[in-house]
C-alpha cells in the first residue's frame, strides 16, 4: 500500500488519493482437466513431535527451540481451545448430514495436533518464538496402472502475540512448501467462551482445508479432490458449485471499489493483470461464506450439547443459543480481516453512499447463504 499526493474532491469534501494494492496469497492455480482415471483414494494423518525432522537452517530457528515457551496465559487460552475441540467432538453425532460430521471429524483429528500442546507462539512482531508441530496429511492414490501416486500437505499452527484489530484469526497459504499456516490471535481470543474459541479455530481449519482441497484439484485434478477427505465431506468444500453466486458478488464488488475510488480516493488495485480485485474479492467471498455457515453450524451443535448438559446437571430446561447471519456486517468485516483493513476505509463505510452500495449487497449474498446451507445436507 502507497500514498501519493494527489488532492481531489468528492461530495464530501477534498481528499487524498490512496492506492491499495492487493497482492495474492500463494495460491495454487486450478487450470488441469478432471482425471477421471482416479480410481482409489486413501488419506492418512501423520503425527510429528514438536522436534521436526528437517535440519535447522537458520539462527531464527535457533531461536525458536531455545524459547522458554508459552506464558501462563497462552497455556490456558491453549487448554480452552482442547475444551473446545473436545466439545466440538461431542457434538459431532448431532449434525444432521454425513458430510458435515465427515468434515468436522478430519479437521478436528487435524486440530488436536496442536492442543493442549504442540501448538507454536509467533512475538508481536511476527516472529516465531516457539516452533508449531507439523503435522502432514498424505495422500496415496491410483491413476491408470501406476499406483501410490504421493502428495503431502504440511500444516502449521501458531498462538501470536501479533496485534490484530479485527480478525480472532487467519490462515495462510503456503505455495512453495504446499502447506498452510494458521494464526490465532491472543489478545482477540482472551476471554472468550469454549463455544466462541471453537467456531473461531473450526473457521480456520476449514480455509485450510480447502486450500488443501485447491492444491489437491491443482496437481491431480477434480476426481482426486472430490474424495478429501471423504467424498460426502469433500462436497462441502467445493466451491465450485456457486459460480453463478460469485459472478454477482463480483459485480457488487466492482460498484463497491468504484465507489471508494471515485467519491473517497480510495483506490484498489491488484498485482495480477488478468484479474481484477473484485474478482479476488469475490472468489474469496464465497470460501468465507462457507467457513462461516460451517462453523455456524457447528457451534449451535455445541450449544445444544453445552445446554443438554447444563439441563442435566441444574434440572432446568435446555436453552439453546443460534447465531444469526447480518449480511453488512459480514461484508464490512470480510474486507477489513482480509483486505483493506485501512483508517480511510473504515470511515468510508460509516457514509451514506457506501452504507447504500452495501445494502444493495444483501439480497444476493443471502441467496449465497441459502446455497451453501442447502449444501450443507447434500
Amino acid at each position: 500500500m502507497y500514498i501519493y499526493s494527489d488532492r481531489s474532491r468528492g461530495p464530501e469534501g477534498p481528499h487524498e488519493k490512496r492506492v491499495i494494492t492487493l497482492r495474492p496469497s500463494q495460491r495454487p492455480s486450478i487450470g488441469r482437466s478432471i482425471d477421471s482415471s482416479a480410481q482409489r483414494f486413501r488419506f492418512r494423518l501423520w503425527r510429528p513431535g514438536r522436534a521436526h525432522p528437517d535440519s535447522i537452517g537458520s539462527l531464527g530457528d535457533v531461536a525458536a527451540l531455545c524459547s522458554p515457551g508459552p506464558t501462563a496465559q497462552e497455556e490456558k487460552l491453549a487448554r480452552t481451545i482442547n475444551a473446545a475441540i473436545a466439545l466440538a467432538r461431542k457434538a459431532t453425532s448431532s449434525l444432521p448430514a454425513k458430510a458435515q460430521q465427515d468434515l468436522l471429524t478430519a479437521l478436528l483429528d487435524i486440530a488436536s495436533n496442536f492442543f493442549p500442546t504442540g501448538f507454536g507462539v509467533m512475538d508481536k512482531d511476527g516472529k516465531v518464538v516457539l516452533k508449531s508441530v507439523r503435522p502432514w496429511i498424505e495422500a496415496s492414490y491410483q491413476r491408470g496402472q501406476t499406483p501410490n501416486i504421493p502428495f503431502r500437505y504440511e500444516v502449521q499452527l501458531f498462538l501470536s502475540r501479533q496485534k490484530s484489530d479485527f480478525a480472532a484469526g487467519d490462515h495462510r497459504y503456503q505455495g512453495g512448501r504446499n502447506a498452510s499456516q494458521i494464526r490465532l490471535y491472543s489478545n482477540r481470543l482472551a476471554g472468550r467462551s469454549v463455544n466462541e474459541l471453537g467456531s473461531v479455530l473450526i473457521h480456520e481449519m476449514v480455509h485450510m482445508l480447502a486450500s488443501l482441497r485447491r492444491s489437491l484439484e491443482a496437481r491431480e485434478g477434480q476426481a482426486v479432490a472430490d474424495a478429501f477427505p471423504t467424498t460426502k465431506a469433500a462436497v462441502l468444500l467445493n466451491s465450485n458449485k456457486f459460480v453463478d453466486h460469485r459472478k454477482v458478488l463480483e459485480r457488487h464488488f466492482a460498484t463497491l471499489l468504484n465507489h471508494l475510488e471515485r467519491e473517497h480516493g480510495i483506490i484498489v488495485r491488484y498485482t495480477i493483470q488478468d484479474r481484477t480485485p473484485a474478482s479476488l474479492i469475490a472468489e474469496l467471498a464465497v470460501e468465507e461464506v462457507i467457513a462461516y455457515v460451517f462453523d455456524a453450524s457447528v457451534s449451535v451443535a455445541m450449544a445444544g450439547v453445552e445446554a443438554a448438559t447444563t439441563a442435566k446437571a441444574t434440572g432446568k430446561p435446555a436453552i439453546k443459543l443460534a447465531r444469526g447471519f447480518e449480511p453488512r456486517q459480514f461484508v464490512k468485516d470480510y474486507l477489513r480481516y482480509h483486505w483493506i483493513s485501512d483508517p480511510r476505509v473504515e470511515a468510508a463505510f460509516k457514509t451514506q453512499g457506501v452504507i447504500q452500495v452495501l445494502k444493495s449487497m444483501e439480497p444476493d449474498l443471502l441467496r449465497l447463504v441459502g446455497a451453501v446451507e442447502s449444501n450443507l445436507t447434500p
